[in-house]
């Protein structure tokens, strides 16, 4: 129901390199904007293996991420932690891209995420990077009304 008529149907985007690169990628090769820039992060939600089984994943994330502009530092977050395997550690390393270590309400937490990694063979970027969304085994939703109210 999130997705309205899209759901589920494929997106004819997924991993576009040529779309990323227009949209995303080329205004943060202007030398003004890049000295100033992090890691850029891909975030994948969730997803069903059945749908996208985890060996199409792979295949198509290291297509894209071998054509990545290397000026720039980038981070994949996925969270399905059956996805974390030493042919994903592989292709993070072949192309110099780091993992993104998450906390999400079903993604394992950083500490076994960073075991899942070295037992792949560890990683190889230059850099680290974390996102710490929600309180481990909370939805985004319940982690919403557990720090209720909002205020400045």
């Amino acid at each position: 129901p999130r997705y309205g008529a899209n759901s589920g149907k494929e997106n004819p985007d997924f991993l576009n390199y040529d779309l990323w690169l227009e949209q995303v990628g080329e205004p943060f090769l202007d030398k003004r904007i890049l000295e100033r820039t992090g890691a850029l992060v891909f975030q994948f939600p969730r997803f069903d293996t059945r749908r996208v089984p985890a060996a199409e994943f792979y295949e198509r994330l290291a297509e894209f991420l071998s054509l990545l502009p290397p000026e720039l530092k980038y981070a994949v977050e996925i969270r399905n932690p059956e996805l974390i395997t030493p042919e994903y550690v592989g292709i993070l390393n072949e192309t110099e891209v780091t993992h993104c270590f998450n906390q999400w309400d079903s993604m394992i937490s950083p500490v076994d995420q960073m075991r899942a990694i070295a037992a792949g063979g560890g990683l190889t970027a230059p850099l680290l990077v974390g996102r710490f969304l929600t309180p481990l085994g909370y939805s985004y939703e319940a982690a919403g009304k557990l720090l209720e109210p909002y205020t400045a």
